[in-house]
This record gives structure tokens, sequence and C-alpha cells, in this order.
């Protein structure tokens, strides 16, 4: 695609990073977005698998199912990550 063509500015970024390989960051907007977070934090991880043929009444093939999951806690800033 000839660089002319590209108006729009997140897609000339793009288009920068990938000609030149370099990773772009934007520092601000990060700052700026994890400012906005509110304590506590939760995280919540899981893990899924999609058998082909269902495993109960009502799934689907290849449905998702969570077959194991954690949740953890950060009540302020600095603290340690509690695993509830």
């Amino acid at each position: 695609m000839p660089e002319e063509m590209i108006t729009a500015d997140k897609a000339r970024r793009h288009y920068e990073a990938v000609k030149t390989d370099k990773v772009y960051i934007e520092k601000e907007s990060i700052k700026e977005e994890l400012s906005r977070l509110q304590y506590p934090l939760y995280f919540l991880d899981y893990e899924t698998f999609g058998p082909s043929i269902p495993l109960f009444d009502g799934y689907r093939p290849y449905q998702r199912i969570v077959f194991q999951y954690s949740l953890h806690v950060q009540e302020k800033p600095g603290a340690k990550v509690k695993t509830l």
C-alpha cells in the first residue's frame, strides 16, 4: 500500500511501526488510563477447553468450558496481590 494513501493517525503509526520494525508505545496514554483505575483491583484468570463432543446437556460442539480459575485482588497501590 502506498504510504500516501494512509490518512488516519492510528493507521500511520501502525504503518511506521511495521516499516521500521519498532514498537510504538504511547506512554502518556498508558499513564492516563492507569490513573483512572480504582482500588481494590481484581484480576480474574481462567482456563477453558472446547471438546468436540459436548460433555453436558445444552452444550454445543467446541463450546468453551471453564475448568480452572483464580481470582486475585490488590487492595491499594503497591500492596501485595492476594489470591482469593
